[in-house]
C-alpha cells in the first residue's frame, strides 16, 4: 500500500522516487517521454503490454519480465531487455547495469520507437486486422463452395 511504499522509500534514503498519484494520460506520456527507461515487473504473462507499446513510441527503453507477448515484443523491436519475473533483484542490477551505459538506453529507446512507428500504427493494425478477416471470410466462402 502507499504509505508503506513512502516509508520504504524514506528508510532507504530513495529520495529520487516519485509517487505520482493519478494523472491524465497525457502527462503519462509526458513523464514516459523524460524518463530513461520504464519498468514492466508483471508477473501474469500479458498478451500485449500497453505500457511497453507506449513506452517504445515514446522512445523509451523498456525493461520487462520475460514473461507472454512483451518477450516477442522487446526481441524483435530491440526496445529494452526482458529478466526473469521471479527474480526481483534481476530488475535491480538490470537497471544499474543500463544507468552505467546511457548510449545503451538511448540506442533502445531510438530502435523501440522505430519498431513501432513501422509495425505498431493504427493504420498498419487495421490493415493486418482487415486482411485476417477478408482471409477467414475468403475461407468460409471456399468452404461453402466444396460443401
Amino acid at each position: 500500500d502507499l504509505p508503506d511504499l513512502k516509508q520504504y522509500c524514506q528508510s532507504y534514503n530513495l529520495y529520487n522516487v516519485k509517487f505520482w498519484g493519478q494523472i491524465s494520460h497525457k502527462d503519462v506520456l509526458k513523464i514516459i517521454s523524460s524518463s530513461q527507461c520504464v519498468v514492466v515487473p508483471s508477473v501474469c504473462g500479458e498478451t500485449f503490454s500497453l505500457a511497453a507499446v507506449e513506452a517504445m513510441a515514446c522512445g523509451t527503453s523498456v525493461i520487462a519480465s520475460s514473461l507472454g507477448g512483451v518477450v516477442e515484443l522487446i526481441n524483435k523491436s530491440q526496445g529494452g531487455v526482458t529478466v526473469d519475473a521471479d527474480e526481483p533483484g534481476a530488475f535491480v542490477e538490470t537497471i544499474y547495469e543500463l544507468a552505467k551505459h546511457p548510449e545503451r538506453i538511448e540506442q533502445m529507446g531510438s530502435a523501440g520507437r522505430r519498431y513501432v512507428k513501422e509495425k505498431l500504427t493504427g493504420t498498419i493494425i487495421t490493415a493486418k486486422l482487415i486482411s485476417i478477416y477478408q482471409e477467414l471470410i475468403d475461407e468460409k466462402r471456399a468452404s461453402r463452395l466444396d460443401a
